[in-house]
């Protein structure tokens, strides 16, 4: 996956400083400039004077290059910082996107969920949804590979349509530069409850067909790769979860439908919720 110029939005939070980690890590193994960003809004204080937690970041992000460094003597962190200011952060991201020409963006997500997210919002979701480019996203508490270490082990959740194709593709090419192996996996929907009455648990069940038809279509994906299959059924977003625990994924590459407005309030977007819920970084294929 050709990767030049990498934007990491930070808020400064614990969030962000994991996806930082992330960043420089992209950086370095890619030889991408790191583009570190921080939005200020017009309410806020004057960006002209020195910040703090900026400065501090660039330590951070120097000690994680450090380690990375002493892996591979040849590489280097080419970073750059820039504090912009606007009326709303995701308007000041996007300008900042448009400048660096990034054609990846890493990000750290709250992992918020119900009223709260509703209310509050998420940068981080409204990038998923207008970014042209791919977008990688990390919980807190997501586990990620340490110095020296590569994507080995990825995890593709397909739903066997154009968009979980590509991701395909992007993972495929993250495996063959990591040397990293592909589990490919595919997530039934459960039956509604009506079918509970009839003793049905499964979709598998009501029709047998089903599970034969997603087995075929699985190999005909994984065809020619050295590929792991895994076929389950239950909500998407829990079962990606627990399948990433499972195969002990290091990285979660997923497609995006790009819904927005009202159809992604009533329809939702099962990859907003892995990235939210999931304690593996995810990638986002545009």
């Amino acid at each position: 996956m050709r990767t030049t110029s990498i934007l990491h939005p930070t808020d400064f939070s614990e969030c962000a400083r994991r996806a930082l980690t992330v960043a420089v890590y992209l950086a370095v193994s890619r030889r991408a400039t790191l583009h570190v960003f921080h939005a200020l809004l017009l309410h806020e204080d004057d960006p002209a004077v020195e910040m703090p937690e900026m400065a501090a970041y660039v330590d951070q992000a120097q000690v994680h290059a450090e380690a990375w460094l002493d892996h591979a003597p040849g590489d280097r962190l080419d970073l750059r910082t820039e504090v912009g200011r606007g009326i709303d952060a995701h308007d000041a991201m996007m300008d900042a996107l448009e400048r660096t020409a990034a054609d990846l963006v890493v990000m750290g997500t709250h992992g918020r969920s119900g009223v709260r997210k509703l209310l509050m919002g998420s940068q981080t979701d409204k990038m998923l949804r207008h970014a042209p480019c791919h977008v990688l996203t990390t919980r807190a508490d997501a586990k990620l590979p340490g110095p020296g270490q590569d994507f080995r082990r990825i995890l593709v959740p397909v739903d066997f349509s154009v968009h979980s194709k590509r991701a395909l593709e992007a993972a495929r090419e993250l495996a063959a530069e990591s040397g990293g192996r592909i589990t490919l996996a595919h997530v039934m929907s459960t039956v509604v409850p009506t079918h509970y009455a009839a003793s049905v648990d499964t979709s598998f069940e009501l029709d047998p067909r089903l599970l034969g038809a997603a087995e075929r279509t699985l190999r005909d994906w994984a065809a020619g790769e050295p590929v792991d299959t895994v076929l389950a059924e239950g909500l998407a977003s829990i079962e990606i979860d627990r399948i990433a625990r499972e195969v002990d994924a290091d990285l979660i590459v997923m497609g995006t439908r790009g819904l927005t407005g009202l159809e992604h309030v009533l329809v939702g977007s099962v990859t907003e919720r892995v990235c939210r819920s999931a304690a593996t970084p995810v990638l986002v294929v545009k």
